[in-house]
């Protein structure tokens, strides 16, 4: 558990030993690491280690409170300061309000009012701690992590940890399609958690949090996350590891994640255990040889047959995705070379894996593409677009709290995948995947505004989300705020509208 570290400057030493008590009997959240006599031992104090909160008396020699506060302001503006004298009088408190100090305490202190004030403190640096919390795992898993170190004690307290990573689908995107928009742990969970889009979890579990074996916490977490709709690739390490090892272990948990997805294959995978054995993949590079041979000599009624034979030896090798991509980077390039491709973005091929939750999507989806681009069957009728894509968007929003799979959408409209992802990077210049989830946000956010007294719970379903924790999570990423925040948000304006 965080310890918040405060400093207290006051001249009179029992002065700040009463209020060093006050802190410790009503603010146990909150941890006096030094008293000091004057403003210039403050600093010189904060210069080594900087703390979260000063409280600080005004007449003071060498510097008195009031300069104090505003060189804080200058030198250490993320530090709150708290003004506590025996001055009542107006030139003071002016002073300290321009200063831009927390609060003003009258000694002798009241200890309820102490608690109180400390109390919204700690609020205050819990989001403030959480934001630079997120932003070192955002750098960490970004590979940016150049300088976060030094963070890590304060923001990680504990000594120990153990790691896990789930990813719903495909790996990450790396050609603008799938998921987008951080994931971060709802203000209610006990575990860290961060997604680098909203298809995936990082977790992190301090040793005094595990209350149960790490392995079957995350596979109770799994199982919340599996649905019919998705595969899941789940990546343990079970061993708990120091926390100044944490990028390490991040980087290798990832690593290991993205070299290891099957389309359409659930995995349960540990990071420091030997893989599963390998496959003979003769089959599949016998005939991928073939489709190179078809490519080169423009045999294009030969190549549907065995791109689809390509597919069923991939499959059966369980080859990841990775290697798949290359293969398939590699023949779309041969496809341009002999003038077989009129057209390509690399996005096509990011949405054709983010889409499939199958091998067998993922063939259809490669096929698609060959349809539209290569002429390799004829074209379907690409007149009104537009009104092909409103009347999608139109089934999306009267459906929002139901199955709205990409398989299911096209399914319902009449269209294949291919067309639905080039649809929506034409007409909304994103992803079918983000489109909908901005789309629930919003009626989320609607559902809010006009029945404020609704359960999360509640609204998360009605728009689509069986898990409120994950509902949650997606919420704050895309409107900054968790839903409680928002809901805060909401009755704080109603209050200034009722006053106006």
């Amino acid at each position: 558990m965080v310890k918040y570290q405060v400093l207290i400057a006051d001249d009179e030493p029992a002065a700040g030993i009463l209020i060093q008590k006050i802190l410790e009997r009503k603010c146990p959240d909150f941890q006096v690491v030094s008293i000091e006599e004057n403003g210039q031992r403050v600093l010189d104090v904060m210069a080594k280690t900087p703390v979260d909160v000063v409280i600080t008396d005004v007449i003071m020699p060498v510097m008195d409170g009031i300069t104090l506060a505003a060189r804080m302001k200058e030198e250490y503006p993320d530090t709150y300061v708290v003004i506590a004298s025996g001055y009542q009088e107006f030139d003071y408190a002016k002073g300290a309000i321009q200063a831009s100090v927390e609060d003003y305490l009258l000694k002798p202190m009241n200890p309820r009012e102490v608690q109180t004030l400390f109390e919204r403190i700690r609020k205050k640096l819990e989001k403030k701690y959480d934001i630079q919390r997120n932003q070192v795992l955002h750098s960490i898993s970004n590979g940016t992590d150049a300088g976060v170190r030094e963070k890590l004690p304060r923001l990680f307290p504990a000594e120990y940890y153990y790691a896990a990573v789930i990813r719903r689908n495909s790996v990450i995107s790396r050609f603008g399609g799938g998921g987008s928009g951080e994931i971060f742990a709802a203000e209610s969970e006990q575990l860290i958690i961060y997604g680098r889009d909203n298809m995936e979890m990082l977790y992190l579990c301090s040793e005094e949090m595990l209350v149960v074996d790490f392995e079957a916490m995350m596979d109770r977490e799994f199982e919340k996350l599996r649905s019919e709709e998705d595969f899941l690739t789940m990546v343990i390490c079970e061993e708990r590891f120091a926390l100044a090892d944490l990028p390490e272990i991040v980087h290798d948990l990832y690593r290991k994640l993205d070299n290891s997805i099957v389309i359409g294959l659930e995995q349960k995978i540990f990071l420091n255990r030997p893989g599963k054995e390998t496959f003979d993949r003769t089959r599949s590079e016998e005939s991928f040889h073939r489709l190179l041979a078809l490519t080169e000599r423009r045999e294009l009624s030969g190549m549907k047959k065995e791109l689809e034979k390509l597919f069923l030896a991939w499959e059966e090798e369980r080859c990841s995705q990775f290697w798949i991509e290359g293969k398939l980077r590699y023949f779309f390039y041969e496809m341009q070379n002999w003038g077989l491709l009129k057209d390509w973005n690399e996005y096509w091929l990011g949405d054709a894996f983010s889409q499939a939750l199958t091998m067998s999507d993922l063939c259809s989806n490669i096929l698609d593409i060959l349809r539209q681009y290569a002429d390799f069957e004829v074209a379907a009728d690409r007149d009104d677009r537009e009104a092909v894509f409103k009347k999608i968007v139109s089934y999306m929003k009267t459906h929002l709290g139901e199955n709205l799979s990409v398989k299911v959408v096209c399914s319902e409209i009449g269209v294949s995948q291919a067309t639905l992802s080039r649809l929506f990077h034409t007409y909304a210049d994103t992803s079918y995947k983000n489109y909908l989830m901005n789309l629930r946000v919003e009626a989320a956010k609607r559902s809010f505004r006009e029945y404020p007294e609704s359960y999360i719970k509640d609204v998360a379903a009605y728009v689509g989300f069986s898990d409120q924790f994950y509902f949650s999570r997606v919420f704050r990423s895309v409107t900054g705020v968790s839903p409680s925040e928002y809901l805060e948000q909401m009755e704080r304006e109603a209050e200034k509208e009722e006053k106006l």
